[in-house]
């Protein structure tokens, strides 16, 4: 995964000086080796690392295409913020395609006569999509950079953009959809990789948060935005709409974005500085002049395995621990439920408001507004609890992981809440205003499990932190998968209030996952083979 990849660079940096090794050079002896001018060569092999002293008599007329390779955590401020703009630009883009999907339902219905429980398959398959794409898409960020892997998914996103504005037959629907799920995963699943790469774990906090507050966001206001679209220009332009501002983007990312996987950069700065070697050599033979012969390469390569090998680890180490690491279960178990709200959000408004309220599509998509602010406002709660929690709650001196969800273990318990208030205030007596406000309150509550959760993993998994992320990603996304479909049989035959008073209930239940690793979180940790490897060490 790409964390456990990074901590392989990370361990060979605790070196105070590159090994030298003379070794005669070979054929076959790994992807970075030069290709020798005669067999008979030895050359010296050194491993190159972001600190390592190149020769005098070699960084003399180093060309600016070998000095422009530079560590991601050693970039400007200006440069970290600009990727992480890109990034997150990126994410809310990806974010809005649910919403925008389920505006245009009424008008699909109309037009090709089929039920809302068949278009609502359509929205379960991009979940889908979007739940198994990053196992299959980690590892290739791992060989080839976070770069290609986002460029690629982005392109594959329009052309599904494309198709399905032009469909006219549920199959082609459903096929569009699963792609585009696929393609937008990456930008949801693998951001936290780009933050990673780039922050060291003290600055990492506002960054994810800032990330987590995108991908919120855009889930929320996508219907207020393509509600308008599909009122004054039909459902088919909430694609044409979307395929023109990620052409936009993917113009942008394509000059803007620089690659932030260290030991891909690494490797490139490795492959250039060994072509000017060979090319350097080849005038020194012709001159007769000859010297030491030096190459360099890279530690990480010699222990990663091949594309194949991990490929079946990033599909077998994430169910793994989601069924043996119980930290990984109930914290699965818990963003997986809050993600499924927040998908059955996206239907059950709609549908609560049309039928008691008599909203009309533009006033449904204004309702929205209020999961917007929510996600806003989880945000600026989450960092001031913080501050005061590092203010007035001392700490030792040993890492605790657990202080991750002091604040979450507070706002957390504002989902319940916000679930018992939409369903007994949905009634004609009540205003309007009052489930409207109760929808923000419970995405507060989902904003701090969704964060707490992202933060956790990454404090007490550290190498294994991406296939803990890829179970819990796995989980939440086959939720929203299902949700959205049991959403209208649910409210309509346990009433509004009896459908959310269970969605509440389940959720005060999980809401005690946080307290528990606060106070046994030690303990647990101390009984797991995955998280102790790191915190022993």
């Amino acid at each position: 995964m790409a964390q456990e990849a990074r901590d392989i660079i990370m361990s060979s940096r605790s070196s105070a000086a590159s090994p030298l090794v003379s070794l005669p050079i070979t054929y076959n002896n790994g992807r970075n080796s030069p290709t020798p001018t005669t067999p008979d060569h030895t050359y010296q092999y050194i491993y190159l690392e972001w600190n390592s002293q190149i020769p005098e008599n070699e960084i003399s007329g180093l060309p600016t295409s070998i000095k422009r390779y530079t560590e991601p955590f050693a970039w400007s401020k200006s440069q970290k913020k600009w990727t992480l703009f890109l990034a997150c630009g990126s994410t809310f883009l990806a974010a809005l395609c649910p919403g925008a999907y389920t505006a245009g339902l009424d008008e699909m219905m109309e037009e090709w006569h089929v039920s809302r429980l068949v278009l609502l398959g359509a929205f379960s398959v991009f979940a889908v999509g979007f739940a198994t794409a990053p196992m299959f898409l980690a590892p290739l960020s791992e060989v080839y950079g976070r770069w290609p892997v986002f460029i690629s998914t982005l392109a594959l996103v329009n052309v599904c953009h494309l198709g399905t504005a032009l469909c006219t037959n549920i199959p082609g629907l459903y096929l569009g959809r699963f792609f585009v799920g696929v393609g937008t995963s990456t930008f949801s699943t693998m951001i936290g990789g780009v933050i990673s790469d780039i922050y060291h774990t003290d600055s990492r906090s506002i960054p994810m948060s800032i990330f987590t507050t995108t991908v919120l966001s855009g889930t929320a206001i996508g219907p207020t935005i393509f509600s308008l679209i599909v009122v004054h220009l039909g459902w088919r332009w909430t694609n044409w709409f979307q395929l023109i501002i990620n052409t936009v983007s993917f113009g942008v990312l394509w000059f803007g974005l620089k690659e932030t996987r260290g030991d891909v950069l690494l490797r490139r700065k490795a492959m250039a500085l060994n072509a000017w070697l060979d090319e350097r050599e080849r005038v020194a033979e012709e001159k007769q002049v000859m010297g030491r012969k030096v190459r360099w390469k890279v530690k990480a390569d010699e222990a990663k395995q091949n594309l194949w090998s991990m490929t079946k680890v990033s599909l077998t180490r994430p169910f793994h621990l989601l069924f043996t690491e119980l930290v990984v279960f109930w914290f699965s178990m818990w963003t997986a439920f809050a993600w499924g709200v927040l998908y059955l959000f996206l239907e059950s408004i709609p549908l609560v408001f049309r039928e008691t309220y008599a909203f009309d599509l533009i006033q449904i998509g204004l309702v929205f507004l209020a999961l917007f602010v929510g996600a806003i406002m989880g945000n600026i709660l989450t960092i001031l609890m913080e501050y005061l929690i590092a203010t007035y709650i001392p700490s030792t001196n040993i890492p605790e992981p657990e202080r991750r969800l002091y604040a979450s273990c507070l706002l957390s318990i504002l989902f319940p809440i916000g679930l018992f208030w939409y369903g007994f205030s949905a009634s004609p007596n009540n205003h309007w205003i009052l489930p409207t406000l109760s929808t923000g309150c419970a995405t507060i509550g989902i904003y701090s499990i969704y964060l707490a959760v992202c933060n956790y993993f990454a404090d007490i998994y550290h190498r294994y932190a991406s296939s803990a992320l890829a179970a819990q990603g796995f989980s939440r996304n086959m939720m929203a998968a299902a949700f959205p479909l049991i959403t209208d049989k649910m409210f309509l035959r346990l009433g509004f209030a009896g459908a959310s008073g269970l969605l509440g209930g389940v959720a005060v239940l999980l809401t005690g996952v946080p307290w528990a690793l606060v106070f046994w979180g030690g303990k647990i940790r101390a009984r797991s083979n995955f998280a102790k490897t790191y915190w022993v060490n």
